[in-house]
């Protein structure tokens, strides 16, 4: 952000004097045990539910998952299932996780670059108004010269 001027890079400099880099969870799952007891703890306190435990097949379940969410969603799953618990013992159940979607369609989509929407709005524009480059221009929000670079680039015949 400091880069593209959307934080000060005075700021910065006086706050970054340690960076520490964490990998996500999901690549850290033999952490997800201790976080999960941590969190488990905490919630039972709060919410006056004390001795609660995670069931191993519960942590299994938790191992598995891929938590988009990183570890603030792994504390608010815990949250919820002591909340919602029905036992001191929080089974697979108790956790509502989201399904990871298939890495792979199911059906072989084709590629489509930003280049191809680029250059057909760059045409329809230019149809619609007849060549008018500085219409044109407008309609597309870009300046006239940029225009003229996208119509060299695709081809397009004016």
């Amino acid at each position: 952000m400091a880069e593209s001027f959307e934080f000060r890079q005075d700021l910065l400099y006086r706050i970054n004097t340690v960076e520490i880099t964490i990998p996500p969870l999901r690549e850290r799952k033999e952490d997800i045990n201790i976080i999960s007891e941590y969190y488990l703890k905490l919630f039972s306190e709060q919410y006056n539910k004390p001795g609660m435990e995670i069931m191993e097949e519960t942590l299994e379940k938790l191992r598995e998952y891929h938590w988009p969410g990183n570890i603030r969603e792994l504390a608010h799953s815990i949250e919820r299932a002591v909340i919602l618990g029905k036992s001191s013992k929080l089974s697979p159940g108790d956790f509502i996780l989201k399904i990871k979607p298939s890495q792979t369609p199911s059906i072989e989509e084709p590629v489509i670059r930003v280049e191809d929407y680029e250059k057909r709005a760059v045409n329809v524009a230019m149809k619609k108004h007849n060549g008018n480059l500085s219409r044109a221009a407008e309609e597309l929000g870009i300046a006239r010269s940029t225009l003229y670079r996208k119509i060299a680039r695709f081809g397009i015949e004016n």
